[in-house]
């Protein structure tokens, strides 16, 4: 947390939920917005902003719906926060959100009510079966929202719930995310269940060249399957800090995307990825 400020640590939070955070100066394939960011934006903005996916929480989509209103955005999706009370308490005051595959997560903050046909619900409520928990929703400038309950903030650790997904939210949420981006985002951790930030190199062209995993837990890691989506090549090697370079284990690949199954990883420990055919 000392690099970054408390204003900005959603950013981290992120990271250690396995989004991919790239630099200001590259060519993002989606955006994060939180309520300061909204604050910050003109009207002018919108078509560069909106034209690509966009992860945003439900209070940071109602500060966005407020700024815009001629977006229309609250004629498409109704957001109706749970009373305050009940929402910093457990699921047995508020109810779950129920993913398609049957696991639920607790920590809902918010009912999610899709008024047209193009929102589309990625889980739905135990206590309210006319809601959702996470939706997706198409932007007039070709790119979409991806809406969830909440984005991880500061780390508190008596309450894990404000700064970690549980594996189906994680899931679903990257799942939306690659179905808005073109070609899917770059690079995904399939592995569920820690703290593994990736961090991207594409060349000009768009393909990725490499990647550079950090383990930002404090427990060493199983072996990781990671998917790199349009890979520059189909030979890969790895290697720790102090390792020489060897080849990575390659579980499939359609040309698309390649899986690689690599080596745990300490805690705190990095690994690098990177293709040996350019």
């Amino acid at each position: 947390d000392g690099w970054i400020s408390h204003e900005d640590s959603a950013i981290s939070r992120l990271a250690e939920n396995g989004l991919p955070i790239s630099v200001t100066e590259a060519a993002s394939e989606a955006y994060f917005l939180n309520e300061r960011a909204v604050a910050t934006l003109a009207e002018s903005d919108l078509g560069k902003v909106l034209a690509r996916p966009v992860l945003l929480d439900y209070n940071t989509f109602g500060a966005l719906s407020a700024r815009f209103p001629k977006l229309g955005l609250s004629r498409r999706l109704s957001v109706v926060p749970e009373e305050a009370e009940k929402a910093l308490a457990t699921v047995s005051r508020v109810g779950y959100e129920v993913f398609p595959s049957g696991q639920k997560a607790e920590c809902v903050k918010a009912r999610l009510y899709p008024l047209t046909a193009d929102v589309k619900p990625l889980s739905r409520l135990s206590h309210d079966a006319n809601a959702a928990g996470t939706v997706v929703m198409p932007t007039a400038f070709g790119g979409s929202l991806v809406v969830v309950q909440y984005i991880p903030t500061l780390r508190t650790y008596w309450s894990p719930l404000h700064w970690a997904w549980p594996g189906c939210r994680r899931r679903a949420i990257l799942d939306a995310l690659d179905a808005a981006t073109p070609g899917k985002l770059s690079v995904r951790i399939l592995t569920d269940g820690y703290m593994m930030m990736p961090l991207v190199r594409k060349r000009p062209d768009g393909s990725v060249a490499g990647l550079l995993l950090m383990n930002l837990g404090t427990g060493e890691t199983p072996p990781l399957e990671v998917a790199v989506r349009g890979p520059a090549g189909r030979k890969w090697l790895t290697c720790g800090p102090f390792d020489a370079l060897t080849p990575a284990t390659e579980v499939r690949s359609d040309g698309d995307e390649t899986v690689l199954r690599l080596p745990p990883r300490s805690a705190f420990g990095v690994r690098l990825v990177t293709n040996s055919e350019i």
